[in-house]
Formats: structure tokens, C-alpha cells, sequence
């Protein structure tokens, strides 16, 4: 019987059989894997409660010839508890994480990746719920991924654009006036919301943790970001419609430019 450790993050469980599940797990060392839970489901299971969603967990695993290793031995590194007691800070984990599951392909380590969800899980865990820090997730991931859209030079001509009236394209990213026709998809965007995008691009966390952005523009970014993401997975986001149902940025009646 091989056995082997690993460590990482819980972000999606399934139902397995009568009594089992199957965990999809972000590693640190393995990247994603699916594992499967003997029994998991049982009252009296042996995991007790460490096999919930977003918990970070240490492994030992038995390599199996059906190719879902089972899990032998689990033991909780971190809970983030103040995630799994509140309503939408679990909504904005569930989207994170499918965003995660989405992107990664099986067993291709990616310890970037890795390493910005607990970072984005612990800020979460501990600060007041703000969607500036789901955009910097969303811009971080595609950057690490290599789909990071051009927010400052014109994706048909290269010319850089300032304050001039321009348009999001889900082919890549912002197109000026004169190009927009070259493009199939895209979306006019606010000044005032590329501004914004163009600072989440800075990685400067402590600068993105301190700004006061009206809803309009929060509105506008997370409209054109998750269509974006949507476009380049060619899949829906299941979390999307629960994220909306949290109502944390509400449609404006008119979005104001500068």
C-alpha cells in the first residue's frame, strides 16, 4: 500500500455511492486533485467535521488504481471560521473557489495560485466583506493564468488610451473608438471603472485594501469581470446567481464618468 502527504484546500465536495465523497482538493505541491472520502457521510464518520468546504487540511492518502487516491488520515491546519459563519462571506468563498476549479486543469502544480487563495481566504476570514478584494482576486488569477486582459493600450492599434471613451472586449481587453468595429464582443466601460482596473493591475494590496469606490463603478467591474471569466472558461459560473441574490452591488441608475 503506497501512502503519500500533501496539503491544501477544500473547494468542492460531491456525493459519492451511499455514504462516501468526493473531495476536489487545491493543493500545495500536487494542484488540483480529486480524492475520495470512505464513509464521509455516514453519522458516525471517522472525518467528523474536517472534510467541509474551504478548510485547509493536511492529507495522507492511498494511492488507488481507480485513480481517486483515498484518504487515510486528515488533519485541519486552518478553519477560517468567520467564513463559514457568515452568509455572503461563504457566497464569495463558493466563487472563488469555483473560479479556482474552473481554471485549473488536474494535477498541475501551481503553488502561485495556491498561495493567493489563502492569502484571499484569510483577508476574507478577518476584514469586513468588500468586493474591491474579489476583483484583485479575479485579476491576480487570470494574470498568473496568462488571460490578463490589456487595460491600458488598445488591443486592435496599441495606441494608449487615457480619458477618451473606450470599449471592454472579451477577446482580450480595451479597444478605442476606431477599432471597436475590428471586434465582435465587447462592452462600452466608464473612465472611471478602467481607472479602477488599471490599480488593481499594481499588486499593491495595502494601496487596494484602502480604497472608497462608489457602487457604480464596483457595478461596472464586476459586470465586465465576470462575463469576462465566463468567456475565456466557455462556462457558466453556477455561484454567479448567489452572488447576486447577496445584493452587495446594487445596479446604479446611471453610472457617471470623468
Amino acid at each position: 500500500m503506497k501512502l503519500y502527504k500533501t496539503e491544501g484546500i477544500i473547494l468542492k465536495k460531491t456525493n459519492f455511492g451511499e455514504a462516501d465523497l468526493i473531495l476536489t482538493v487545491l493543493t500545495k505541491d500536487i494542484g488540483k486533485i480529486s480524492i475520495l472520502a470512505k464513509g464521509a457521510r455516514r453519522p458516525q464518520s471517522r472525518f467528523g467535521g474536517r472534510l467541509e468546504l474551504f478548510l485547509w487540511v493536511r492529507l495522507l492518502l492511498v494511492v488507488s488504481r481507480s485513480g481517486l487516491d483515498i484518504i487515510s488520515e486528515v488533519t485541519v491546519l486552518r478553519y477560517f471560521r468567520k467564513i463559514r459563519d457568515n452568509l455572503t462571506k461563504t457566497g464569495l468563498a463558493f466563487y472563488l473557489a469555483e473560479l479556482v476549479d474552473k481554471f485549473l486543469p488536474p494535477k498541475e502544480e501551481n503553488y502561485k495560485v495556491f498561495k493567493l487563495l489563502v492569502k484571499i481566504f484569510s483577508l476574507i476570514n478577518q476584514r469586513e466583506v468588500s468586493f474591491v478584494l474579489i476583483h484583485y482576486f479575479e485579476i491576480r488569477l487570470v494574470e498568473l493564468l496568462g488571460f490578463k486582459p490589456e487595460f491600458r493600450y488598445c488591443i486592435g492599434c496599441s495606441k494608449l488610451l487615457q480619458k477618451e471613451s473606450c470599449y471592454f472586449s472579451f477577446e482580450g481587453g480595451i479597444v478605442c473608438c476606431k477599432c471597436q468595429n475590428k471586434v465582435s464582443r465587447k462592452v462600452k466601460i466608464s473612465s472611471s471603472t478602467l481607472k479602477f482596473l488599471r490599480v488593481l493591475e499594481c499588486d499593491d494590496l495595502n494601496l487596494i485594501l484602502k480604497l472608497k469606490l462608489p457602487p457604480a463603478i464596483l457595478y461596472e467591474a464586476s459586470k465586465i469581470l465576470i462575463n469576462y471569466l465566463e468567456f475565456i472558461t466557455e462556462r457558466r459560473l453556477k455561484s454567479k446567481k448567489f452572488l447576486k441574490s447577496l445584493k452587495l452591488v446594487e445596479k446604479p441608475k446611471q453610472i457617471k464618468d470623468n
